[in-house]
């Protein structure tokens, strides 16, 4: 289905941004998912945990970043993201957008696993705190909660700490490798050190 044609619970057709032939969910209307989306959601994250090693992992954060024209965030920066062809002193420079997408090529294995392990590392300083205090998730680690529970406040947490506009694969992509690297490690030992 495409996500334009879904209806809301006021039965009006949700909006949705058009960028050329495809249809993207505006951030806004993520809280428009249901529990059936965030409980299909916990079954694809739990399984893409248990089946992929934490370099795949990595590797699929490298490469959706790279792949979107985006980079890990520098240390001065209050940002997870930044664009890549951008060297932080301009806004905006079309030339060098342009000549990004001219020559964008794949990262290797090893290129994209580095760029997977520094947002990663920037991702637990940014946002560890935040997801370790989280009500839902301390009963998630209590036994109280579900995945799924967690996910209504985790997802669009992390949607919004990107600071990606819409929701798209490579936001989906990113988004679903974090919780899968966390699920690995177990929500605990993630938020172990987290003051309460």
């Amino acid at each position: 289905m495409e996500p334009s044609h879904h209806f809301s619970k006021t039965g009006r057709i949700r909006k949705a941004i058009r960028v050329g032939s495809q249809k993207y969910l505006t951030m806004n209307l993520i809280q428009e998912l249901t529990g059936a989306d965030y409980a299909r959601m916990a079954l694809e994250i739990t399984t893409l945990s248990e089946e992929n090693e934490e370099d795949d992992l990595l590797e699929s954060i490298g490469n959706a970043m790279h792949d979107s024209g985006y980079t890990t965030a520098t240390d001065d920066s209050e940002d997870l993201l930044q664009p890549k062809m951008f060297d932080g002193l301009e806004k905006i420079n079309l030339a060098k957008a342009v000549a990004f997408v001219d020559d964008t090529r794949a990262l290797t294995r090893e290129k994209a696993r580095g760029e997977g392990k520094k947002f990663w590392k920037r991702f637990k300083e940014k946002l560890r705190i935040a997801i370790c205090k989280d009500a839902a998730l301390a009963d998630l680690i209590n036994g109280k909660g579900t995945l799924k529970q967690y996910l209504t406040v985790g997802i669009p947490l992390v949607a919004a700490a990107l600071g990606i506009g819409v929701i798209n694969p490579v936001l989906l992509a990113i988004i679903a490798a974090t919780f899968a690297l966390i699920l690995k490690v177990g929500f605990a030992a993630y938020c172990e050190g987290v003051p309460a």
